[in-house]
């Protein structure tokens, strides 16, 4: 095979380049991503254990360069009207994304892979001919959405809204605090990503927005600093620095019914959040990109055909993606009725939140 192209440069296309270079005999392999290198680098993302170990099959040096630059996690506290109790979870590794982007860019050219960045690729026909385009460009892609007859894409609306906020101090803990303000029930997730930051949401209802959005961001993350306060141990909410997150979204669990396609001689294959996303609040959305790209490698090498290997990959991903869609979506449910366990003894309450999906499969594998 002679040339594949990969648009989209986050966890899933650049893994899925890496492996395509690697493994597979393209002479040519082109990541396109329409952003610039240090623009929208977003905050910390969660890698869990079986993350680390592909990404230790792909290569051990790139795996230990990942850890290192990681946070560790493996305690959760939980909040409810200042009332805390603590758990202890399975390890997860918080790590800056632009900080994985720079580690997973720099073995991929390692390995040959251009990178062309500021290059927005729209349409198949935006590209030169060539055997496989992967599409790695995010839940909002814009590539997929010019081939929703061929991919058959689905939404469906969580009920809650949220928005990002960054933190200049790296918490000890995961935290999830529950609070009751005069705008209404307010969630925050919190996790470091490094020594010196870590990444927080806040989640609460559509209705309580309409007095909220007159605040702007500076005020806004000055309010949520002092309702959360004992949480973040004094420090303040900063907006989080990237335009994007910026602001009150709506998430939406999405997927296709069909992930590859062929058109015009060309094999179309959706990978990450482009073919499906999970409610953050089970923190695997990049746990799942990287298991996609894996297995996308591994169907090329078992299959005899191409057909054959993109058939194998959808039916695998595709099972794994809806236990996961629905893990987050139970998960999304919990935190949007949270107050009606409120009547719960803190411990008991804690218990609930931390059983309220099972996010790991029995071997503790994402399969």
């Amino acid at each position: 095979m002679n040339r594949a192209d990969v648009i989209g440069a986050g966890p899933a296309g650049l893994v899925s380049a890496m492996l395509l270079k690697k493994h597979h005999g393209f002479r040519t392999v082109r990541v396109h991503e329409r952003r610039l290198p240090d623009e929208n680098p977003g905050l910390g993302i969660i890698l869990h254990q079986d993350s680390l170990e592909k990404l230790h099959g792909i290569d051990p040096s790139m795996a230990a360069q990942v850890r290192q630059s990681g946070r560790l996690i493996s305690d959760v506290v939980v909040s409810k009207e200042r009332e805390v109790s603590h758990f202890r979870s399975r390890p997860l590794l918080g790590i800056p994304r632009w900080e994985l982007l720079c580690i997973l860019r720099e073995y991929c050219v390692r390995h040959a892979v251009e990178i062309h960045y500021g290059s927005c690729i729209r349409h198949h026909s935006d590209l030169p001919p060539s055997d496989l385009l992967v599409v790695a460009d995010g839940a909002f892609s814009t590539f997929r959405s010019h081939y929703d007859a061929l991919f058959q894409p689905y939404r469906l609306p969580h009920k809650l809204r949220y928005h990002w906020f960054s933190i200049n101090k790296g918490l000890d803990d995961f935290i999830f605090d529950f609070a009751s303000t005069e705008y209404g029930n307010m969630i925050l997730h919190a996790y470091p990503f490094s020594r010196s930051q870590s990444s927080a949401i806040v989640e609460t209802r559509q209705q309580n927005l309409q007095s909220l959005n007159p605040r702007n961001g500076e005020s806004l993350s000055r309010f949520f600093s002092q309702v959360f306060s004992q949480s973040l141990c004094g420090e303040s909410m900063v907006p989080p620095g990237d335009t994007a997150l910026d602001r009150w979204m709506a998430f939406h669990s999405v997927g296709c019914r069909r992930w590859f396609a062929e058109l015009d001689g060309r094999w179309l294959v959706l990978v990450g959040d482009a073919a499906r996303t999970v409610h953050f609040s089970i923190g695997s959305g990049t746990r799942l990109a990287i298991a996609d790209a894996v297995a996308l490698s591994d169907a090329l090498m078992t299959q005899s055909e191409p057909i054959s290997a993109f058939t194998h990959y959808q039916s695998l991903r595709q099972k794994t993606s809806e236990r996961y869609q629905k893990l987050g979506i139970q998960s999304s449910e919990w935190f949007s009725r949270a107050w009606q366990y409120f009547h719960l003894p803190q411990p008991e309450f804690g218990h609930a939140l931390m059983g309220r999906a099972t996010v790991w499969p029995a071997s503790g594998q994402c399969q």
